[in-house]
Parts: C-alpha cells; sequence; structure tokens
C-alpha cells in the first residue's frame, strides 16, 4: 500500500508538471524525476542510450507527434586536455507520448504504471456505476410476486374464478421477469463514439490488425468481453472473425489465455477517451 500511494504521487507530480508547461513536448528524459534521478531512470532504464532505444524502437511512438530528439554540440574535454565536440540527443514527450511509453516498457515500473492504471480505471468505473431502471422493475415485479404468493398461502382464497385470475396475474408476472431478464441479455452493440475510438486504436496502435491475434483478417468484429450486454467502453474491443469464434460466449472459460492482449488494447483505449483526466482516487 505504501508503494502505491508513492506512485500515486510521483504521477501526480509528473502529470502537474506537464500541464503546467506552456510547451507541448513538455517532458524530458534527462529532466528530474520526482525521486531525484533522470526520468529514464526513474522509469526503470539503466542508462539514457537504453531510454533512446526504447524509444526509436517503438512503431507506436511516431517522432514529430509523440516525442522529439533534441540534437546539440557539446564541448567535451578528454583525461589528455584535448577537447572536442561531441552529439547530444535528448528526448522530449508529449503527456500522450510520455504515457504510451511507460505503458510499453518492459520494466518493473512499467508493469506498475500499467497495474495502476488499471485500478484507477476500476475505481472510476465502480463510481460511476448506477441502479438502472431495469433493476430496479425487476425488484417491484418481485416484490409483487411475493405479495400475491402470500395472499395464496395463508389461505386468502376465492372462488374458483378469483383463483384463476390470481394464477393467470402469477404467470403474467412470471413471463414479464423473464421477459425483462431476456432483455437484460440481449446483445448490445458498441455506440458509435465507442467504435470510432476502438477502431482508432487498431489503426494507429496494431496498423490495422486484429488485437487479438495480430494478423490483417479483416473485417474486425465487436467482441464482448464479460457479457454479450455489456456495452461500455471498457467492456469490448474489436477481434477478427477467427478470434472471435475461439474466445466463444461472452464471460465464459477459455479467456485467461487472451487476457493480456485484452487489457493491453483496454490500456490504449483508456488513454485515447479519457487521458489523464482522470480522477486519481
Amino acid at each position: 500500500m505504501g508503494s502505491d500511494l508513492v506512485l500515486k504521487q510521483q504521477v501526480e507530480g509528473l502529470y502537474q508538471q506537464a500541464v503546467s508547461s506552456d510547451q507541448e513536448f513538455c517532458i524530458d528524459l534527462e529532466g528530474q524525476a520526482p525521486d531525484g534521478t533522470f526520468l529514464w531512470e526513474w522509469a526503470g532504464l539503466s542508462t539514457a542510450g537504453n531510454a533512446r532505444r526504447s524509444v526509436e524502437g517503438k512503431k507506436q511512438l511516431i517522432e514529430g507527434e509523440h516525442y522529439l530528439l533534441i540534437r546539440a554540440d557539446k564541448q567535451v574535454t578528454s583525461a589528455n586536455g584535448v577537447t572536442q565536440s561531441r552529439e547530444v540527443v535528448r528526448i522530449a514527450f508529449t503527456l500522450e507520448g510520455f504515457e504510451l511509453w511507460l505503458l510499453m516498457l518492459d520494466t518493473p515500473r512499467g508493469h506498475e504504471i500499467r497495474q495502476y492504471f488499471r485500478e484507477c480505471h476500476k475505481r472510476l468505473q465502480l463510481a460511476m456505476a448506477q441502479p438502472t431502471v431495469l433493476n430496479q422493475v425487476m425488484a417491484e415485479i418481485a416484490i409483487a410476486h411475493k405479495d400475491l404468493t402470500q395472499v395464496v398461502t395463508h389461505g386468502f382464497s376465492r372462488i374458483g374464478a378469483e383463483i384463476c385470475e390470481v394464477k393467470a396475474e402469477q404467470a403474467a408476472m412470471r413471463q414479464d421477469i423473464e421477459g425483462l431478464k431476456r432483455q437484460q441479455h440481449k446483445r448490445r452493440s458498441a455506440p458509435t463514439k465507442h467504435r470510432r475510438i476502438y477502431e482508432q486504436v487498431v489503426k494507429e496502435h496494431y496498423g490495422g490488425a486484429c488485437p487479438c491475434c495480430h494478423r490483417h483478417r479483416l473485417p474486425l468484429q465487436e467482441e464482448h468481453w464479460y457479457d454479450r450486454s455489456l456495452n461500455g467502453i471498457a467492456e469490448m474491443w474489436l477481434a477478427c472473425r477467427e478470434c472471435n469464434d475461439e474466445l466463444g460466449v461472452a464471460g465464459g472459460p477459455g479467456r485467461e489465455a487472451k487476457k493480456k492482449q485484452f487489457d493491453t488494447f483496454q490500456g490504449f483505449v483508456h488513454f485515447h477517451s479519457l487521458g489523464m483526466q482522470i480522477e486519481l482516487l
């Protein structure tokens, strides 16, 4: 818990520093991290050279859009007193570029960052959850059904016609409940704004390939991860027909093998839709 609090404070400090800057490429990897080290060192890399290679080696990071390579000449004096000019390259990120780079880092810090934002996103989803009209209607029907059952159980029966009427009402209510249950689990497509975000993520981070198998097998289909009735932005993704068939029923067994691909896709969706405007609870 203590390390989570430290990470939260450090991330908030970096974010505040970035948003207060009037420059687009506002995060310098040679700059000071919240713990007093270089930013690349805070991210878990051993040298500045490794940091540069980790940036240039990622096709999702685009020079000029996510980061800049700032080149400058530096005068270096050797042990024998000879001064020479040496090129020094610094990397400056946009806020979005820095977020993407951290999420893709194969370091302990990168893992902590991914886990941290997944937890933030879960807490945000829980905070936004509200009772649905469907749940309220079902609760009212259940109470009415219980009342009618008690009337019959305690001997307040009427003549045959009245008993038949009560049974008919009970049957109608059961049908209503079953209908509402079927409606609750009816397949729901992704809203248009969510679909646009999914397609943007596939284009920018997967080169148009299937996020599940990374093959170019079009068209990509909407795939419900938890339940076919749940179409929140964090509850769906895109997959090719073959992967969709292989995953089977939403929420069913056998999905654990593809959980990492789904979480990675949702990480990109999260930053495209919410960025760092998320309330760090």
